[in-house]
């Protein structure tokens, strides 16, 4: 998604090659990663630079690592180093707080969140609720809760998020000593109103305030999309522009609900992601629209499970549409893809796919930076050509494959008595059956855009069925 983002900017973007990099649990080459760090970044206007993937080896490994601080610590210290030798070069920083998923399953997470994850969920929830409201129910629940947890799980728990955190604290206590990073940001994984998490996150948010770093840290729900909106904040501070957006909520009245997996009003996570991509929020003058389908249905659903469920009205966006500016569309009614109702809505307006950004895809945050990231970058730009591309593959995995062709690639695999969340060890036929589906749904948004795109291969990474990647290419013959 990243460097398919990067061809809407005039940069040459470089990044490692996949075999350096994290696969799933096995952490990156760290040596490796060095030694291409040392070779490229000499050169580099500016480098975006992931710590989970610096630091613990990918963003998976961060979750399960055993590593002690002193080697966590020195490897930031490398990173000082390295920022000192070049400091002609601008350095971008993200890093996670770690999440604490409410269901247990082990696939990102140590092998004991099998067994345990919805007790651990449940203990870090109440103990931290207790700590904030002294409710003697909370205190009783978490104690309950951590019975059931053998002991050296809730240690082992605990220690890598003290690590995780100190080295999360350390970043904020160097910068205000010295200039180390021009920009950080601190996303926040799957996360509820109380938990270990949300106690880290309000440790951090102390020490900024108290640090004076408001202006070169950003802190805000999010995580898979953060290396999109680093790079449309570097190119807005490269080009001297600050792009104004202009945000109109379908529902006005529920834009401060909290959406799914997140611990803050929808609206603040909006404000936030615009300003880490390098924009403002502005009604006047606007330079970007971004239309937001946001979720006014008592409880926040999976896109899968949308079946049956009424359309909104979405005439409010319609004035929007032929202002000839960049038009951001956050589809942010389910979680894990699209609304496909608005998706057809789209579809049917006389809009351009080369004139707007659509992202509808895991938790609201990820769709919302992207979307925004999508849209800075085509007004600073104008790519158009670029955008479309881009705009077609977030169109065919948020809108087709996460909401519509994975639920029936699921059910085939689950009648053939395979667990329906991995691809079974003969997974020709189902990629042969998804690769169909997708074309079939290609050939469709083709025929409303009369685009020359032909999808070549699709495959699925860690071999899930929750992610697919694709290669669309041009076919103009």
């Amino acid at each position: 998604m990243f460097l398919n983002l990067a061809r809407l900017t005039p940069y040459e973007v470089l990044t490692p090659p996949p075999e350096m990099i994290s696969n799933y649990k096995t952490p990156a080459d760290l040596a490796a990663l060095d030694n291409w760090i040392a070779d490229h970044i000499k050169n580099a206007q500016a480098s975006l630079i992931s710590l989970e993937m610096y630091i613990y080896g990918g963003l998976v490994p961060s979750r399960i690592h055993n590593t002690d601080f002193q080697t966590l610590a020195q490897r930031l210290e490398k990173l000082q180093r390295l920022r000192k030798q070049y400091p002609q070069t601008k350095l971008y920083l993200s890093t996670v707080i770690q999440r604490i998923p409410a269901y247990s399953l082990s696939e990102q997470e140590p092998d004991y969140w099998e067994d345990y994850g919805a007790q651990i969920f449940k203990y870090s929830f109440h103990t931290h609720r207790y700590e904030a409201l002294n409710q003697p129910d909370d205190l009783r629940l978490s104690e309950q809760y951590q019975r059931l947890v053998p002991d050296q799980v809730i240690e082992d728990f605990r220690h890598r998020r003290e690590k995780n955190h100190r080295i999360t604290t350390a970043l904020l206590h160097i910068q205000s000593r010295e200039n180390f990073y021009d920009k950080l940001y601190i996303t926040i994984d799957d996360n509820a109103e109380y938990g270990s998490n949300k106690r880290e996150e309000n440790s951090l948010r102390r020490t900024i305030e108290k640090t004076g770093l408001a202006n070169r840290v950003f802190i805000y729900p999010g995580a898979d999309e953060v290396g999109l909106t680093m790079l449309a904040n570097m190119a807005a501070t490269d080009q001297g522009r600050q792009p104004k957006i202009k945000v109109v909520y379908r529902d006005e009245s529920t834009k401060d609900k909290i959406p799914a997996y997140e611990a803050q009003p929808l609206s603040r996570s909006v404000t936030t992601q615009i300003s880490a991509a390098g924009a403002a929020a502005a009604d006047d003058t606007p330079n970007i629209i971004l239309l937001i389908n946001n979720c006014s249905d008592p409880l926040q659903k999976e896109a899968w499970d949308q079946q049956g469920d009424r359309s909104y009205n979405f005439e409010k966006f319609i004035e929007y549409l032929d202002r000839e500016l960049p038009v951001a569309c956050a589809d942010l009614r389910y979680t894990n893809g699209a609304d496909i109702n608005f998706v057809k809505w789209l579809l049917e307006q006389n809009l351009a796919i080369e004139q707007y950004a659509y992202a509808g895809w895991n938790a609201n945050s990820n769709s919302l930076g992207t979307a925004i990231a999508n849209s800075v970058l085509l007004q600073l730009f104008d790519k158009k050509t670029e955008n479309a591309h881009f705009n077609l593959i977030q169109l065919l995995d948020g809108a087709f494959y996460q909401a519509q062709i994975r639920t029936e690639l699921r059910e085939r695999i689950a009648r053939s008595g395979s667990d329906p969340l991995y691809l079974p060890v003969d997974k020709r036929p189902y990629v042969e059956f998804a690769l169909k589906r997708m074309a079939a749904a290609l050939k469709k948004t083709e025929h409303r855009y009369h685009l020359p795109y032909r999808l070549e291969k699709i495959d699925f990474p860690w071999n899930r069925t929750y992610n697919i990647g694709m290669v669309l290419v041009r076919d103009d013959g």
